[in-house]
């Protein structure tokens, strides 16, 4: 249950617990850092996430 229950998901602090709230991060995502290109390679798009997305949105 803490797994999956919103209070416990304290150490990301993006707000993405409804359907509005995930479209708006992924145009985030796709304007900031794939600098708004729509055709990528699967590895850019997971190395983005990793090295740069994740990183950010935990030292919020």
């Amino acid at each position: 249950m803490q797994r999956w229950a919103r209070c416990y998901r304290a150490e990301l602090n993006i707000n993405v617990h409804t359907n509005n709230g995930l479209e708006r991060l992924h145009q985030s995502f796709k304007r900031s850092y794939l600098k708004g290109k729509t055709q990528t390679t699967l590895s850019r798009t997971v190395n983005s996430l990793i090295e740069q997305f994740f990183p950010d949105k935990y030292r919020r």
